[in-house]
């Protein structure tokens, strides 16, 4: 099972100060018309709002450095160093689980440092459909999705907290099962996100 999504994020940053950062976004996604949003990022990026709804910040990636995602690094962190993150909800890629941060390298003259993130979760990432359509013999039939376990790794870049290159790859088991017929697959999941910008970041 696999799909592929892409699309740009142009973003103009409205204000910003040590508590939250708001922006005019315009998203413009393959096979989509754009669309113009107002977006601010809280809570350590744990919290985003779209147009005036706030919610927790499930994404798998994007513009900021997400606690929730991330959890509370410690601090004065250079090569080497990992923690433990515990994700208590599911998100883009993932269910509730766990996953281990390490710091591949730090550049402090240049204000960045790469992340590495390895986790493990069970059951379904945030919208994953619980049924799918398949056919057999040129016949189309509902299979009901079983979730094996969902194995992630990625790198990430950050320079001042906002995210410059991001690349994740989650991989899972699948059981499509109709009636009592089984049938055994795998979902893999590829995401990269690369920043361009008119200025400085």
């Amino acid at each position: 099972m696999v799909s592929r999504v892409s699309g740009t994020g142009d973003y103009l940053v409205k204000k910003a100060n040590a508590d939250s950062a708001s922006f005019t976004a315009t998203f413009k996604v393959d096979g989509h018309e754009a669309s113009t949003l107002d977006v601010t990022i809280s809570d350590a990026g744990k919290a985003i709002s779209y147009s005036g709804k706030k919610s927790l910040n499930h994404e798998g990636s994007g513009l900021a450095f997400n606690s929730f995602l991330w959890g509370r690094p410690p601090l004065n962190l250079k090569k080497g160093d990992s923690w433990i993150v515990t994700l208590d909800q599911e998100w883009e890629s993932g269910g509730p689980g766990q996953q281990k941060v390490t710091v591949v390298f730090t550049d402090p003259q240049n204000h960045t440092i790469c992340l590495r993130r390895d986790g493990d979760s069970e059951g379904f990432d945030r919208g994953g459909p619980k049924e799918l359509i398949i056919k057999k013999a040129g016949q189309p039939i509902t299979v009901q999705v079983i979730p094996g376990k969902i194995h992630w790794t990625g790198y990430t870049i950050f320079r001042d907290g906002l995210v410059v290159s991001d690349e994740l790859m989650a991989v899972q088991p699948l059981i499509l099962k109709s009636g009592d017929t089984s049938y055994h697959g795998e979902k893999r999941e590829y995401m990269m996100l690369n920043s361009t910008t008119a200025g400085k970041i």
